[in-house]
């Protein structure tokens, strides 16, 4: 028992998280269905290749892994973080037998500064590009309400008629039934109706059945919305665990459409 416990210890994450899956029998193209993450991202986490997927994106998709397949999330997350230090330490150079000329080693210098630039830059700037164009976008496509035509209520002109003596009151209840019945009002029934609630700031991108744009707009907590479109509608939802939605006055449940943040429901 302590032989295996040691062994388990001395595991690198990735290997813990492959060795759970493969005794819950589950492949790489499953967990990545489960968690809405690509067979390569799987991967690179069981090969501990955090550098490539990003130290903050690496630790969220192992905390995700590591709860569907029954490990301590929070362990493997501070094993990971020892991973990083001790590959940050790795980039360290230290070559005191074999002298450098001055300008060679000024040359690895700015290569190393440059990829350091690169690795920490990049992810920062498309993070930041990203919420620039989400705020921006909703400006020039302003929600499309869709109003829901209502045809004009009708009466009935009858013409007089001679009533026979011995029937006038089934005449006037046949003429009441008459007009009452030309009254109902008329709805579409190809338009299906979107009620929004928002606990905190959350981005909405619908489309009809044409494909067409309904409604593109980033909302703040607290706010609500209705929306009209011609089914199938296909909403992509942001932050969608603080939303609340409802269809044909009907609520619909998020949760199973929702991958880390973002909900993706198609609406019939």
């Amino acid at each position: 028992m302590h032989q295996d416990e040691a062994s388990i210890d001395t595991l690198t994450v990735g290997e813990q998280l492959s060795h759970a899956r493969a005794a819950m029998q589950l492949s790489i193209e499953d967990i990545a269905q489960h968690l809405k993450l690509s067979p390569l991202q799987i991967t690179r986490l069981e090969n501990n290749d955090f550098a490539t997927l990003g130290a903050v994106f690496s630790r969220g998709f192992v905390r995700l892994y590591a709860r569907h397949v029954g490990l301590n999330a929070d362990e493997l997350v501070a094993a990971m973080a020892g991973n990083l230090h001790r590959n940050k330490e790795s980039l360290s150079v230290h070559n005191e037998e074999i002298p450098l000329g001055k300008g060679l080693s000024k040359y690895w210098l700015i290569l190393f500064v440059m990829a350091i630039i690169l690795v920490l830059g990049v992810p920062l700037a498309i993070y930041y590009w990203l919420s620039s164009s989400a705020t921006i976008t909703p400006a020039s496509k302003p929600p499309v309400i869709v109003p829901h035509p209502v045809a004009p209520a009708v009466n009935k002109v009858l013409a007089p008629t001679a009533l026979p003596p011995a029937a006038p009151a089934a005449e006037k209840k046949d003429a009441t039934t008459e007009n009452d019945t030309a009254v109902e009002p008329v709805t579409d029934a190809n338009t299906g109706r979107m009620s929004f609630k928002f606990d905190a700031d959350s981005w909405v991108e619908i489309r009809d059945g044409s494909n067409h744009t309904v409604l593109s707009h980033l909302y703040r907590a607290g706010e609500t919305a209705e929306i009209s479109g011609t089914p199938p509608l296909s909403l992509v939802i942001g932050n969608a665990a603080q939303v609340s939605l409802q269809y044909n006055d009907q609520p619909v449940d998020l949760k199973p459409y929702t991958g880390v943040t973002v909900a993706k429901v198609t609406l019939k």
